[in-house]
Parts: C-alpha cells; sequence; structure tokens
C-alpha cells in the first residue's frame, strides 16, 4: 500500500535524514547539540510533527518539511548521486559518516520506484504546506 501520513507524537522522533538536514549550531556533536540550523520542528498542541510515506512496504519517517525537501531533492537527481557524493556536498568526511541514501531500501532507488516515491514526497509535501 502507498500512502503518505501527517502524525503527532508525543517525543520527537529522528531518523536517518535528520543528520544530514538539520546541522548543529551549538555543538560539534550532533547528539549533544540542542540548536540546529535549520531549526527543528517545536511540539505543538498535539507533539511533535512527523512525516511518513510509506511504499513497497517500507516506511519513511520525516522529522521536518526540511527533510521530505532535501530527500525529494536527493531522490529526484538523476542518475541517484552515491553517499560519498552527498557526503562531500554536505562538508562531511565520507570515512566518518555513513550517508542516509546508502542505508535507504534498494527497491526504492530503483528508477521506477524512485520516481514514484517523489511523487509520493510531493504529495506529502504539499499536504504539510497546506496545513501549515
Amino acid at each position: 500500500m502507498a500512502r503518505v501520513r501527517v502524525l503527532s507524537t508525543p517525543k520527537r522522533l529522528t531518523g536517518p535524514i535528520t543528520f544530514w538536514v538539520h546541522r548543529p549550531v551549538d555543538n560539534e556533536v550532533w547528539a549533544k547539540a540542542t540548536r540546529f540550523d535549520p531549526p527543528l520542528p517545536e511540539a505543538g498542541p498535539d507533539g511533535y510533527p512527523h512525516y511518513v510515506v510509506e511504499h513497497l512496504g517500507h516506511e519513511v519517517w520525516f522529522a521536518s518539511l526540511d527533510e521530505v525537501l532535501h530527500a525529494e531533492e536527493v531522490l529526484s537527481r538523476e542518475p541517484l548521486p552515491s553517499g560519498s557524493e552527498l557526503a562531500r556536498e554536505a562538508g562531511c568526511p565520507e570515512r566518518d559518516y555513513m550517508h542516509w541514501i546508502e542505508t535507504f531500501p534498494a527497491r526504492l532507488k530503483a528508477d521506477d520506484e524512485r520516481h514514484a516515491l517523489v511523487k509520493m514526497l510531493r504529495e506529502l509535501r504539499e499536504k504539510i504546506e497546506s496545513e501549515a
């Protein structure tokens, strides 16, 4: 089943894309940082926002609209860039970090499925933007 969801949770959840999008401002160690650029979303009345795309039995979670935009941009590229290339673009030594694209499900990186996923990310982005 393919679908997009907007959820709220009492605790902030982060995923593999969070590290690559929300860069620490007040500490070099991501896990110890409290401020990020761009900022992570604050909790609303129902909790922290979380966004999910379900496709081919995989759930891809996002902690922010910025992460959705980043995934959409990366997955739209032709050809799909390597993790090493994306790590260099982010200014991270590739030997020190495994880029999220390297752990992304291979089935979702296949051209046809990736293009379908990008359409779903656009749908999710539009849904988030319309609710803002």
